[in-house]
């Protein structure tokens, strides 16, 4: 039973890791990523109809499907700007170096 257990948290570990290098290798793309992913949001989401409340940046609980939406919203936009502020910052560190 032990052995069980622990294939079953081998398999959800794997199964974790490969859906997140799934939403990364689609949030990596430009142009289209966005809606795809959607795309793939709208597969995931099924018949439910509410996403169940969620915290914001400021620790307020947020019910209303508008204010999470705009709050996921500017949750992966911040992911973004970061990604993008982190590859400049590499670039023009690595312009000094060479100089």
């Amino acid at each position: 039973m032990k052995e069980l257990q622990q294939l079953s948290k081998k398999l959800l570990a794997a199964k974790k890791e490969a859906h997140e290098a799934f939403l990364k290798s689609l949030l990596s793309r430009e142009g289209k990523c966005w809606s795809e992913f959607y795309k793939y949001v709208k597969r995931r989401k099924g018949n439910r109809e509410n996403i169940p409340a969620i915290k914001d940046s400021y620790g307020w609980i947020i019910t209303d499907s508008i204010d999470k939406a705009n709050s996921f919203n500017s949750y992966y936009s911040s992911l973004q700007q970061r990604e993008q502020y982190s590859a400049h910052a590499g670039r023009k560190h690595r312009r000094t170096i060479h100089h």
